[in-house]
């Protein structure tokens, strides 16, 4: 029915809509005003690069595809460069808390390598895995997984390593079955590093769960950093398409990690910034906006801003050593000069 009595109703329901669309317009437009007009700031007095930054570096070092020259050299070059930690892939975990099989002898020289050249560098073993609750094969639940990883970080540790970097993907806010897992690493670890790769922050929630292996709370933070020596964040990944923008988010995520880190009643907890220098597109990842360029500048604005902790700002890390550019070599040591 259509008649005059329905009339009204439809005006109303109208004018609702019309209200509605020109906030959201309002709103969309404020916020590429913003990002498009008023930059993240640089301008000011900067902190200088404290030279305790992070890499991560690939594989074929462990595994002794490289010699103990090509080590050396890494080493040293990094160093004058104002990395301290080296994050150095030893292989993804199994369903069995395994990682795959590797020759000792290869892997001590590469470490004997890189310490002789830059005694003051840490080279940490990059554990990753993908967990069984998000289709992977580590299960996080299991107590036999948890004992297995256990006794590869002490094997790797017995091997030269200074520690351990852990990256599980993707973990849900909230995930106890983690928070018990690292507490096992935390265990065979000892008082050696224990660095985690962890999800973006957020003070927001959506209606729907999809979110929450992309971004964790304040309190799941919270929670992390107190069993960690370092929190390194996942600051890329993030679909942000506006070079602003991204610098905004990256400025925000350092803020409020550091925060989240004093917060956390552990005074040895750390955050390092992870930024891309990977350059393929894929729906997450858009590398004209997301990028070492954009993301310094976040980082930078942040260590400018009195509410940011700096007492528990570490340095920013690089993902990753073999797909980062002379160019973005450049543009890091004029933006982010080292020590």
């Amino acid at each position: 029915m259509t008649g005059p009595e329905k009339r009204p109703a439809r005006c109303l329901r109208a004018g609702c809509l019309l209200v509605l669309n020109a906030a959201f317009l309002g709103a969309g437009i404020s916020a590429i005003a913003y990002f498009l007009l008023d930059p993240v700031r640089v301008d000011r007095p900067a902190p200088l690069n404290p030279g305790t930054n992070a890499i991560w570096i690939q594989h074929q070092w462990f595994a002794g595809e490289k010699d103990e020259n090509a080590a050396q050299a890494l080493g040293e070059s990094l160093q004058r460069l104002g990395f301290r930690y080296l994050y150095a892939h030893v292989g993804p975990l199994n369903e069995h808390g395994g990682i795959p099989p590797y020759d000792p002898d290869p892997a001590r020289r590469f470490l004997d390598g890189v310490r002789r050249s830059a005694p003051g560098t840490r080279t940490l073993a990059w554990l990753g895995g993908k967990n069984k609750a998000w289709g992977g094969k580590v299960d996080l639940t299991d107590p036999k997984v948890r004992l297995a990883v256990q006794e590869r970080c002490r094997e790797l540790l017995a091997l030269g390593f200074d520690g351990i970097h852990l990256n599980i993907e993707p973990v849900a806010d909230g995930d106890t079955d983690f928070l018990d897992f690292l507490g096992a690493v935390r265990e065979a670890v000892g008082d050696r590093i224990l660095s985690v790769a962890v999800m973006k922050q957020k003070e927001w929630a959506f209606p729907h769960g999809w979110h929450q292996k992309w971004f964790w709370g304040s309190e799941y933070h919270r929670q992390v950093a107190a069993r960690a020596d370092q929190v390194v964040v996942m600051a890329y990944d993030t679909a942000i398409p506006l070079a602003k923008a991204y610098s905004w988010f990256v400025r925000e995520q350092t803020l409020r990690m550091t925060q989240l880190a004093a917060e956390s009643g552990n005074p040895k907890a750390r955050v390092l910034i992870g930024l891309p220098t990977y350059d393929y597109h894929r729906l997450t990842h858009d590398p004209s906006a997301e990028n070492l360029q954009n993301g310094l500048p976040g980082v930078l604005s942040a260590l400018q801003d009195r509410r940011t902790r700096r007492d528990f700002f570490e340095g920013i890390a690089i993902y990753a050593h073999w797909v980062t550019s002379d160019e973005e070599w450049q543009d890091y040591r004029r933006r982010w000069p080292p020590p």
